[in-house]
């Protein structure tokens, strides 16, 4: 994987650069001919550092990072690297550079860092890959991958050709790993080895028989096993046979991952997709309050059901048609209230009698709810007066017969009172239940919703 970056700030545009044939061959550069690159190529690097060498150890491999050569939808630059290491997924800022020696001039890339060791990959049917086809598939892999954060590096570990124990402790220590390079909180996608993985899966080219998911494929993997892969040859300037008066210049960065665009990008995706999270977080939270919203209103006409059925039940025993009358006109105004809320809480249109749709606003619905509330309010204190006038009925009626007991049918008598009893018992507990929520929504109005409510609740009495 690339070297991460400093702490210092970081030039934003590449510098002007100029290396000698001795800074070229003591620092262990690669120089890779632009000429000898095609789209598709891979190239397999081994980094210094304790990061690659806990992936080495943990892959089996002489190699520790791969990335790939694709169309980069640039005039400019219509070749670029692309990478997935701890700065995140995205292309690589190189720039060519021209190296002169022994009166030739030759267009190269300078690898960042200093690679020990460099290989330049190649699928045998790579020409037979249509052009539109690469391109395309580049724009895909750009749309649906580019600027997201590097994937933990324990899901190497996954990929390892090791026993499963070995990969067990492996997946330990690349986690610790991760832990001291990586610096991305945002969306976490692919490792390095598999972008070049997920390329040639699109491209249509297969590099194992039989296939391997994208996600098992390694640096390793692709050095030891994949097939049709052939290294391509003289792709680098031998540094060796450079003669002293060799020159390279160019537009170079130090570290092309960590000083160019793609922390940028990165940031802003990190941002994009944190905003994105908290924006799905909210609307989840939204449809569960108005599902738990929903699934109280139920509630509540269930509950109105069942009192009403009551209250209907102690008016026929008390021989009281205007209440139960009453009950009645209550029954049909709550069933076209709950209608009018329950269509308004699903988002969909209401219609009233007239044949008019309705488009309620949140400050309407919640005057409705309190509507119905009310009304259930109503009719648990109808409940009570009926209870208390019926008990008085019974209790006077008893005790001035003074009829026998074989006359006082004590078994309507028994039915009546457990019905009070229980009437007693809920109203009590709906009570308290209801003044808890009508106390929550009032304390949640604002004097704006009070106005608006009062306003709607005039023109639509």
């Amino acid at each position: 994987m690339s070297q991460t970056a400093n702490k210092s700030p970081r030039p934003l545009h590449p510098q002007q650069l100029e290396l000698d044939a001795s800074q070229i061959k003591a620092g262990r550069r690669w120089l890779l001919k632009t000429s000898a690159v095609r789209a598709g190529d891979i190239l397999l690097i081994q980094n210094p550092g304790l990061q690659s060498l806990g992936i080495r150890f943990a892959d089996g491999s002489a190699f520790s990072h791969a990335a790939l050569w694709m169309h980069s939808g640039e005039e400019t630059l219509p070749l670029r690297l692309a990478e997935a290491d701890a700065q995140g997924v995205g292309f690589t800022e190189l720039y060519p550079i021209t190296l002169h020696d022994k009166g030739e001039a030759v267009e190269v890339w300078l690898l960042p860092g200093h690679p020990r060791q460099c290989r330049l990959l190649r699928h045998k049917d790579a020409s037979s890959v249509p052009e539109s086809l690469a391109q395309q598939v580049a724009a895909e892999i750009r749309k649906d991958w580019f600027y997201s954060d590097y994937s933990p590096l324990d899901r190497l570990a996954e990929a390892s050709r090791h026993p499963e124990a070995a990969r067990r402790l492996y997946s330990a220590l690349l986690k610790g790993l991760d832990v001291v390079a990586s610096k991305g909180h945002g969306r976490k996608t692919l490792f390095c080895s598999e972008l070049v993985a997920v390329y040639y899966d699109r491209i249509g080219l297969p590099l194992f028989n039989p296939p391997k998911a994208s996600a098992l494929v390694s640096p390793a993997v692709l050095a030891l096993e994949a097939q049709g892969l052939h290294e391509v040859k003289d792709a680098f300037i031998c540094t060796a046979t450079l003669s002293d008066d060799a020159v390279a210049r160019g537009l170079h960065f130090d570290d092309p991952r960590a000083q160019g665009w793609l922390p940028l990008h990165v940031r802003q995706a990190r941002q994009s997709y944190l905003i994105d999270k908290l924006d799905d977080t909210l609307n989840r939270s939204l449809e569960e309050w108005r599902q738990q919203t929903l699934q109280h209103y139920i509630a509540a006409h269930e509950a109105f059901r069942h009192t009403a059925a009551q209250v209907g039940q102690l008016a026929q025993v008390a021989n009281n048609r205007q209440a139960a009358n009453k009950i009645m006109a209550y029954q049909q105004t709550e069933a076209r209230l709950f209608d009018l809320l329950i269509n308004a809480e699903q988002r969909k249109s209401v219609v009233d009698p007239t044949g008019n749709v309705l488009t309620l606003n949140d400050a309407q619905a919640f005057y409705l709810a309190l509507v119905i509330l009310s009304l259930l309010d109503q009719v648990r204190f109808s409940v009570w007066r009926l209870n208390v006038l019926l008990l008085r009925t019974l209790l006077r009626g008893s005790s001035r017969a003074r009829k026998p007991l074989h006359t006082q049918k004590p078994f309507k008598l028994a039915a009546i009172y457990r019905i009070f009893r229980q009437l007693r018992q809920q109203t009590r507990y709906s009570r308290a239940i209801l003044d808890e929520e009508i106390k929550k929504s009032a304390e949640a109005l604002t004097e704006h919703d009070i106005a608006q409510i009062a306003q709607w609740g005039k023109s639509h009495p």
